[in-house]
């Protein structure tokens, strides 16, 4: 009786473990696919942005663009950034000032 009790103990410890292991496995899995959306949504929303600086051609909105894409550091603090800030940081880009 005390080893059929152990027994199941042990597979009990067993499955909890794995139970663990595949809710964390399943949460960085959830994680991923919330920032692949959130990433998305940012090049979507960093084109609108770019359609409204006067001054950039399409091939430096393009270059921006791509640029800030690429690099999620720079496309969070651009996106922070008020609208003047915005204008002045995209056009300081692509001249390699910042």
């Amino acid at each position: 009786m005390k080893s059929t009790d152990s027994s199941m103990h042990l597979i009990m410890e067993q499955l909890g473990e794995f139970l663990q292991s595949t809710e964390s496995t399943l949460n960085g899995l959830a994680q991923r696919i919330g920032y692949e959306q959130d990433a998305k949504l940012s090049r979507t929303e960093l084109f609108q942005i770019m359609n409204g600086i006067e001054g950039l051609t399409l091939k430096d909105k393009l270059k921006v663009s791509d640029e800030l894409v690429r690099n999620t550091e720079r496309l969070e603090l651009f996106l922070s950034l008020p609208d003047d800030a915005k204008s002045e940081y995209v056009h300081m880009l692509p001249d390699g000032q910042i």
